[in-house]
């Protein structure tokens, strides 16, 4: 049974891509882990690594991940449901509405407002 272990990490000035075997064959054991550096800027002219990343960790991840390397921070889309609605509980409505024009995952937390009676 070989299995292989992925892990990416998004620094200030580059992008590292790593991966590692954990296996019971002899032929594996003295693998090493392999780890790939980027800067943003060639990781966003590697499509094949863009490519990698998406199929282990999603286009979500990929997303994330262009928007790090463009320089667009935005923190509370990744947040869990459960956080954001702690955060927005403080909030006055109109302030929520207007969060909900930001972007569409603010849309849903919305929706799930108007479900829920306070």
């Amino acid at each position: 049974d070989d299995r292989q272990f992925l892990g990416e990490v998004s620094k200030e000035c580059q992008v590292i891509f790593r991966w590692w075997k954990i296996s019971l064959r002899s032929e594996y054991r003295e693998a090493r882990p392999g780890e790939l550096k980027e800067s943003h800027e060639d990781f966003l002219d590697n499509p094949s690594l863009q490519i990698q990343i998406a199929i282990v960790f999603g286009a979500s991840t990929l997303e994330h991940i262009f928007n790090l390397c463009r320089g667009n921070f935005d923190f509370l889309v990744r947040l869990p449901d459960t956080l954001l609605l702690y955060i927005m509980s403080y909030l006055d409505l109109e302030d929520i509405a207007r969060l909900s024009q930001v972007s569409h995952r603010f849309e849903t937390v919305k929706m799930i407002l108007k479900c829920v009676s306070f």
